[in-house]
């Protein structure tokens, strides 16, 4: 989960560097904005984030979120040989 204000970047181009890499094209980005259009959050999309947090949200859904990503960790994981390290909800 990554702010959308980053200070160097913006979320959407940091997703998209991760996105362009093999160590890191698997990693499920939530990117959290205060506020957001329709057109960031296809950017957002486009450039690969799961998806687009705005604010306020409530615990429940943002535990929801974090869960909907919990089975491509997994599986990033075990793609890179890291089963033995444990990821829970």
């Amino acid at each position: 989960m990554m702010d959308a204000d980053l200070p160097q970047l913006s979320a959407i181009e940091a997703t998209a560097w991760l996105k362009k890499h093999s160590y890191s094209e698997n990693i499920p980005v939530l990117i959290y904005s205060p506020s957001s259009s329709l057109v960031d959050e296809k950017n957002a999309v486009k450039a690969g984030a799961v998806a687009i947090v705005n604010d306020p949200v409530s615990i429940d859904a943002l535990r929801k979120m974090c869960r909907s990503c919990l089975p491509k960790v997994q599986r990033t994981m075990r793609k890179a040989d890291y089963d033995s390290i444990a990821v829970r909800p």
